[in-house]
């Protein structure tokens, strides 16, 4: 479940009769703080990122189902960078969060643990390189946006070293970025502006995709 909030308080809204009430959850963040990623191991365990005032990292996590939210000051060696994504991995907890974006640094995904400082990683993509939003399923990993010439991307691995290389798309043109990326079983899908629309029917055995019309211009983001 992934959500883009504005402000500094984290609205996970959880669905809970077919009446449509929903819970609006204060997170206790930094003023004017903005999140854009939001991953759940558990019903009680939801992790949620993004970026403060001062752009930088915002990392917020609750164990008891969003009653109480924790800021570890140290989860990321590279705190003063916001976050543009994260995922929890249900089995052990571990954290894979997307550090963006048009840095003269390379463009990283780190990883640690259960929201204490435990890390291994980054696992470093190019310099410059805008990723957007990241997929996983199992090992395979997939991260898209764009890179240092603007030219739309996806970076894929199925390695536990982080051997991240490059997986072409079935036709990118028409767009300058893709905008996000997620996963059904083995199945991937990327969109990007202009209604670019990407698909990949076996968990990146091969690098093809297939370029499906959606019949929109509009930007897809999610």
């Amino acid at each position: 479940m992934k959500t883009i909030i504005s402000t500094a308080i984290l609205a996970i809204f959880v669905q809970v009769s077919f009446a449509q009430s929903w819970t609006l959850l204060n997170s206790s963040s930094p003023a004017n703080s903005t999140y854009k990623g939001i991953s759940a191991a558990t019903g009680s365990y939801v992790v949620a990122v993004g970026s403060t005032a001062t752009n930088t990292r915002l990392f917020a996590y609750t164990s008891d189902g969003g009653s109480s939210w924790t800021h570890p000051a140290n989860v990321w060696t590279q705190a003063n960078r916001p976050i543009n994504d994260i995922y929890v991995t249900p089995s052990n907890f571990v954290h894979h969060a997307l550090l963006p974006v048009q840095y003269t640094q390379a463009t990283n995904i780190e990883l640690g643990g259960g929201g204490s400082d435990g890390y291994a990683g980054p696992y470093a993509f190019g310099s410059n390189f805008q990723m957007n939003k990241m997929s996983i399923n199992g090992p395979v990993k997939i991260a898209v946006g764009k890179d240092a010439d603007g030219f739309p991307i996806i970076l894929a691995t199925q390695a536990s070293n982080g051997q991240w290389g490059y997986s072409m798309s079935g036709s990118s043109s028409g767009t300058s970025t893709w905008n996000n990326v997620f996963n059904i079983g083995i199945d991937f899908w990327v969109i990007g502006e202009n209604g670019k629309l990407n698909k990949n029917s076996d968990g990146l055995t091969t690098s093809t995709w297939a370029d499906i019309t959606t019949g929109v211009t509009d930007n897809l983001n999610g």
